[in-house]
């Protein structure tokens, strides 16, 4: 299986399987900010991994109960599927700008709401869970652990939202296992903004165990680059606990540069310090990232404290 890569509608390579590994070769001609990843500037050479997909393309691989709905959706929930798999059913709708979609793959029959409330006023239960990964979890790529999707607004004017930012939203739910996280989550975020922090908007549903964030990557069409700091550490998502994370945090900022660095530092500082301060032991490489339009010129600006 080989993807044609997007950054949004424009063309910009090739994505070649290559025995256990992959290769990702741009197309001539690419302009330097349409890069698809900060670690992956646009150049000549092929970009090789040895194992699944290069590094600039796999953060928003599926984790936790995504990727087992996906896997047993595509078969032997037993049988190892890699993430070219995975990338072929929802490399299309993404965190960021960046879309992996197979040449001759044939249009998806995607689901749409017209509202939010439509899915937040929803009592939660695992069937509630279950219809909703069958709605949208076969076309939602985006990383974590929680059961989560992507809820689009349509595109195609059918059923046309009040506005677009009113269903442009991921949806979490409490899982089985781990109750009361999306009420956790939901006043962490409260307490972060409180202290100063940029944050993401998100709605608790009434019962406590459904969160509504708000997308903050830009709108349909038009979405902006997006890469955690596991990407730009250029680390796996496994290895997103690795290594001291003021360091992995503040030297990637420091890499970075732009005239945006020394408040991107102050608000990396901020945010570290409410985290310390909430005990957030699950604050990892993948909970924070930079947003840009333009992958050589920037301005690289951190993410709303998100996750």
């Amino acid at each position: 299986m080989e993807f044609r890569v997007f950054v949004n509608d424009r063309p910009v390579g090739w994505l070649h399987p290559r025995d256990t590994g992959s290769e990702f070769i741009y197309d001539d001609g690419v302009h330097a900010k349409d890069a698809v990843s900060l670690i992956m500037p646009v150049r000549k050479r092929p970009y090789t991994s040895g194992g699944g997909l290069p590094l600039g393309l796999s953060s928003h691989i599926p984790e936790g109960s995504l990727f087992r709905f996906i896997q047993n959706k595509l078969g032997n929930p037993e049988e190892k599927f890699d993430e070219m798999a995975i990338l072929e059913v929802t490399g299309r709708n993404q965190i960021g700008r960046v879309k992996a979609i197979p040449p001759d793959a044939e249009p998806i029959d995607e689901d749409f709401v017209a509202d939010i409330d439509e899915i937040l006023n929803a009592t939660v239960t695992p069937a509630t869970t279950r219809k909703l990964l069958n709605r949208f979890g076969m076309t939602s790529g985006v990383s974590g652990f929680m059961p989560k999707v992507l809820i689009n607004p349509d595109s195609r004017g059918k059923h046309k939202p009040r506005t677009t930012s009113s269903v442009d939203h991921i949806i979490k739910i409490d899982d089985i296992h781990f109750p009361h996280l999306s009420m956790n989550e939901y006043f962490c975020i409260q307490a972060a903004k409180s202290a100063g922090n940029i944050t993401v908007e998100s709605i608790l549903n009434t019962e406590g165990n459904m969160l509504a964030v708000k997308r903050f990557d830009g709108t349909p069409g038009n979405r902006i680059g997006f890469d955690d700091f596991c990407t730009l550490n250029r680390f796996p998502s496994n290895d997103k606990f690795k290594g001291n994370i003021q360091h992995h945090l503040f030297k990637a900022i420091e890499e970075l540069g732009g005239p945006a660095k020394e408040q991107n530092l102050e608000d990396m500082f901020r945010l570290c310090v409410t985290n310390f301060s909430l005990r957030n032991g699950d604050a990892h490489l993948k909970n924070f990232a930079v947003l840009y339009e333009d992958a050589r010129n920037g301005p690289f600006k951190l993410a709303p404290a998100y996750d």
